[in-house]
């Protein structure tokens, strides 16, 4: 792929822009349509990096333009104004929404859900080198891979 476009210069900063995009739109379409085949999708990442605002737009595609029906989950109980953010798209789109701090209520929230066709999580933005909050998420989200 790398040899599908010329090394850019400053000459050439709308070329490389554009191959930029490329490279991103078919990045996000092939997650898009692998993401298609789950029914549950979690979103996980660092603070600010855009995964709230990723899984409002994904629920209103699959609301809107799929016509799925669709749960939202947050477990981001750290972030003050998170869950509030989350349930005002929610609310918006009149998408049922749960808020999850541990084990036992995403257990609850994926049950609640249970007859959704999508189910999307939005997890706290924390640092990789946070060991024990990985662990932490990766036991809850464990949770959900029976359904």
């Amino acid at each position: 792929m790398k040899n599908n476009y010329p090394a850019a210069g400053p000459e050439n900063y709308h070329h490389a822009l554009s191959a930029a995009e490329d490279v991103i739109k078919r990045s996000i379409a092939s997650s898009y349509r692998d993401a298609g085949k789950k029914r549950i999708s979690a979103f996980v990442g660092p603070a600010g990096e855009g995964k709230t605002t990723t899984l409002s737009k994904l629920a209103a595609r699959c609301l809107f333009g799929e016509r799925l029906n669709v749960g939202i989950i947050t477990m981001d109980t750290y972030r003050i104004g998170a869950a509030e953010q989350l349930k005002t798209y929610a609310d918006i789109m009149d998408v049922p929404m749960e808020v999850a701090s541990g084990k036992k209520e995403f257990k609850r929230a994926l049950n609640r859900f249970a007859d959704r066709d999508v189910i999307l999580v939005d997890t706290p933005g924390k640092s990789r080198g946070d060991e024990n909050y990985l662990l932490k998420l990766t036991e809850c989200l464990q949770t959900g891979t029976s359904l």
